[in-house]
């Protein structure tokens, strides 16, 4: 077996085996007391979860930098006509707010009957808003500026999704946005997803 030469003709420096200080630097230094930066920052966040009007507003929390990061839930609600050829303000879509989709359920106690259902939206001041109903649909109306958007008839429980109309129109909306609907049987039920 070859001998392995030492190129740079180093020797190995020699110490003992025991260090021995006068200091002894582990004393020396004392260990950080107080709550820490992370500790404070987690006890902020729980904090801010624990607040009752938070958990209602935001569905995630975090700190960047010290701001709060919150995402807005999704509102979803349902709205049943309690009365035929009637005029009725299903929900109203504050200003910001998104609509994401529209259910109609068309069920009513007869069971076989179908039902003629419309839709409508309006903006600005509606206290002087007047409709004129007929057969399901909104014949006239006074006060205000109204928008039809969906109108069909449908058979007993037939369900039907508007979010293809409705999702990219009514988008972070500018101003607060009115929807009414009428329908000629009692029992239809309307589902609505904003956020």
């Amino acid at each position: 077996m070859p001998t392995i030469k030492d190129k740079y003709n180093r020797k190995a420096k020699l110490r003992p085996k025991y260090v021995t200080r006068e200091i002894n630097r582990a004393i020396e230094i004392p260990a950080p007391t107080g709550v820490s930066t992370q500790q404070k920052q987690e006890e902020a966040t729980k904090s801010f979860r624990r607040n009752p009007e938070n958990k209602a507003e935001i569905s995630a929390t975090g700190a960047i930098g010290g701001v709060a990061i919150q995402e807005s839930l999704n509102i979803v609600s349902n709205f049943t006509f309690s009365a035929s050829d009637t005029t009725s303000l299903i929900f109203i879509l504050s200003k910001g707010q998104s609509l994401k989709d529209i259910l109609i359920h068309n069920y009513n106690a007869t069971g076989n009957d179908s039902t003629i259902i419309t839709l409508a939206w309006s903006t600005g001041d509606q206290s002087l808003a007047k409709f004129t109903v007929t057969s399901g649909k909104i014949s006239a109306f006074a006060g205000i500026t109204l928008n039809r958007f969906f109108g069909s008839v449908f058979p007993h429980l037939a369900t039907v999704s508007l979010k293809e109309i409705v999702n990219d129109i009514f988008n972070n909306v500018h101003q607060d946005i009115y929807f009414y609907g009428v329908s000629t049987q009692i029992g239809t039920s309307i589902t609505f997803s904003k956020h």
